[in-house]
């Protein structure tokens, strides 16, 4: 396949997933114990567990650290973010931490946790016109890298103050107002903050929405793309709250009225490619949609047959894995892509014969599990290709089953057959798909005097298929396929029927589509 990069690891689902529904299947434990710098432990630290690739809060009763610090709370198994906040100890005054991917599989001893010294963080958010700003998000920014802190309970209260712990340093601070709001988010300072500090009061000014959607290519939906937006032609950087796209591709984030550029960002390291969309007249309320591509390829490809899974893996962020497969128009495709192991959600392209990105919108899903495409009625014939990648990151393995539902018109194909002349012929159209197999007759009554004759069968390339041990004639009236002819090609049959011996008369055709079964149901990359 093709690997470009690493990226960081995140957890399967099913352990959040067991412990949401009260059912801590392959149950675990967290321990520990909460110390301040001096040593002594810490009574009264909250701990919030998270899993590592929804987000989601788990529901762990008991997770407060008792007399002497010590802590446990039982989860499923599974990869956390372990947050231990401090807000609810009024002294000594400690920063809040958190654990990043804290694997659980069984027992699982944190050890120490030393809680540093902190300080308490305050000020104000209101609107441009002096009106306090409920419910607003503030963030600390390290004024250095500008890294996130961990810093629980910072909302603006009812009075559009804020006040919470954090750790010691140089900070900037985001004001996130909610986005029914429609305030623009906003970043002060920086501010040094080596002992417990008052902002003073930021001001919101109003703004726009802009929304859209996220897809690939073909357009199933992408997770995750971070959007990046600058004032028009300039380096800019607007900030934003919430500004990555949910699971179902769709974003809305409140920017300035003003001409804007926009840039959809994939994690890092991901196979994706970056999307740019510029001048986007943001003066009032605007929707900006977005069609991002894998940039790899797959050096050797596999060729499956419909019916078949196909088990592939991640081994990078930016793998891509690609199959072929051939198919006829008027199938209708399902691909169910679901991941097995490991961190990464699987999404895919579809491409046509042609070459050409087929379009999935209204057919395509995305799940906590992977992408599912159902009933796509498929327009051409020939070969297709469907192109896998980590829909937002991530390493590991995955299946994709690759099936199709043929209408009822392929299953039992009948019709009318009017020979009005001697040597007319009437063509009776068969769509199919390569490998399935074709029976079936025509006759006509006695009294019509048409005597049936398959004169020729085509291929959809045009070229004649050998019936010579496949027909029969019964007395006067039926032509047949007894054993059942292999069609190789996938498209438009055609079966040409003329009267024997010049006869002419009316009779009908009926023939029956037996799809191919595949000789193997997985086929591993």
């Amino acid at each position: 396949m093709y690997p470009l990069h690493t990226f960081w690891l995140r957890a399967p689902l099913a352990a959040a997933a067991a412990c949401l529904a009260g059912v801590p299947a392959f149950a675990g434990t967290i321990s520990g114990v909460v110390k301040d710098s001096n040593g002594s432990g810490i009574v009264g630290v909250d701990l919030d567990v998270f899993d590592a690739v929804t987000g989601v809060k788990l529901v762990t009763p008991n997770d407060k650290s008792q007399t002497g610090g010590d802590f446990q709370v039982t989860v499923p198994n599974g990869v956390y973010r372990v947050a231990f906040d401090t807000a609810g100890i009024v002294s000594p005054i400690l920063a809040p931490k958190e654990v990043l991917n804290v694997v659980v599989s069984g027992t699982k001893n944190m050890g120490t946790i030393v809680l540093a010294a902190g300080i308490v963080v305050t000020g104000k958010v209101t609107s441009a016109g002096g009106a306090a700003v409920v419910g607003a998000d503030i963030d600390l920014l390290d004024a250095v890298t500008g890294a996130k802190a961990y810093t629980p309970s910072d909302n603006t209260n009812g009075t559009g103050e804020f006040r919470f712990y954090a750790a010691k340093g140089s900070y900037r601070v985001k004001a996130e107002p909610p986005i029914a709001t429609k305030l623009v988010a906003t970043i002060a300072g920086p501010f040094a903050m080596q002992s417990s500090t008052n902002v003073g009061t930021i001001s919101v000014s109003s703004g726009s929405f802009l929304s859209g959607k996220v897809t690939t290519s073909s357009g199933a939906p992408l997770a995750g793309i971070d959007l990046d937006v600058r004032l028009a032609g300039t380096t800019t950087s607007i900030p934003m709250a919430n500004d990555t796209t949910d699971a179902a591709g769709n974003y809305q984030v409140v920017v300035p009225a003003a001409l804007i550029d926009v840039t959809f960002n994939p994690p890092i390291g991901s196979a994706l490619a970056t999307a740019l969309v510029t001048s986007v007249n943001a003066a009032s309320d605007a929707v900006v949609h977005a069609a991002l591509s894998a940039g790899g390829i797959d050096p050797n490809p596999t060729e499956l047959i419909l019916g078949q899974t196909f088990a592939g893996a991640f081994a990078t962020s930016a793998e891509v894995d690609e199959v072929t497969f051939e198919a006829a128009a008027g199938l209708r495709l399902t691909v169910d892509a679901k991941r097995k192991a490991g961190t990464a959600l699987p999404t895919f392209e579809l491409f046509g014969p042609s070459g050409n990105p087929v379009s999935t919108s209204g057919f395509v899903k995305s799940s906590a599990l992977g992408t599912k495409l159902t009933s796509l009625p498929l327009v051409e014939s020939g070969s297709y290709k469907i192109r896998f990648f980590p829909a937002a990151g991530g390493t590991g393995t995955y299946t994709a089953r690759i099936t199709v539902v043929a209408p009822p018109t392929w299953k039992l194909i009948k019709a009318a057959v009017n020979v009005a002349a001697a040597d007319a012929v009437v063509e009776v159209p068969i769509e199919s798909v390569a490998g399935s197999k074709l029976t079936g007759k025509v006759t006509a009554p006695a009294s019509s005097g048409l005597v049936p004759a398959v004169v020729e069968f085509r291929a959809p390339d045009g070229s004649s298929v050998d019936l010579t041990a496949q027909l029969t004639t019964k007395g006067k009236s039926v032509s047949v396929v007894p054993a059942g002819i292999l069609l190789a090609q996938s498209g438009t049959y055609l079966a040409r029927i003329s009267g024997a011996n010049a006869t002419t008369g009316n009779g009908s055709a009926s023939f029956k589509l037996t799809l191919a079964k595949p000789p193997a149901p997985i086929v591993t990359e």
